[in-house]
């Protein structure tokens, strides 16, 4: 569709990603829950320059890439390999299979309606039984992102119709049931053993 075109031939997100990623405490506070997961396998959709999938990968996760705009994908793929970081760059999920954790942050809203029935249910394939969808969606500010479209009435009931089921922060699991943590909750400094792993019950972090 022409807003899939637009993205697709466009370079100027580039520029507008940078200071997204590493300035704006907006971003930080979204990406900063998934930075306690270990030895998952994580995709991300909508990846961009690559900036979230370089600190999941660190954090030892196998992290897959995924977006449609070929000069972020040749950016990322430099940074990628300036790291020594083996991180597949895909353009589309063909094949791919066994993901824990799919993280679609500012993704969504940029897909047509038409387009996001088979889009979650392309989604929902890759993911293990208790997997997830980790998103944070922007549905309005219309005035100021004309390209956003308002999925909030209907995305929830499009997903529970692929097998994805909403939890009360937001995330989407297959089956309705997540090995994992509900993890839209920001942690912020350290944290006592039994209170970490009573909350999140997943591996702590190293160090």
């Amino acid at each position: 569709g022409e807003v899939q075109n637009f993205y697709k031939g466009e370079d100027f997100y580039l520029y507008e990603l940078i200071p997204w990623n590493y300035g704006n405490p907006v971003y930080q506070e979204r990406i900063q829950p998934l930075l306690h997961y270990r030895q998952c396998n994580i995709l991300e959709m909508g990846a961009g320059i690559g900036s979230l999938c370089i600190a999941l990968a660190y954090a030892g996760n196998k992290v897959t890439y995924c977006d449609i705009a070929d000069t972020l994908c040749r950016f990322a793929k430099q940074r990628f390999d300036d790291r020594g970081l083996n991180i597949p760059i895909l353009q589309s999920l063909s094949g791919l299979r066994d993901i824990d954790i799919v993280v679609a942050n500012d993704f969504f809203e940029h897909i047509h309606k038409d387009a996001l029935p088979s889009l979650l249910k392309e989604i929902s394939s890759v993911l293990n039984d208790g997997g997830f969808i980790y998103h944070r969606s922007n549905w309005g500010q219309q005035d100021i992102f004309p390209m956003h479209y308002d999925h909030s009435e209907y995305f929830n009931k499009m997903a529970t119709d692929v097998g994805l089921a909403a939890r009360a922060n937001g995330d989407l699991v297959k089956g309705g049931h997540s090995n994992g943590a509900q993890i839209g909750i920001p942690i912020n400094g350290p944290m006592e053993d039994e209170i970490f792993y009573s909350l999140m019950a997943m591996h702590k972090p190293v160090g």
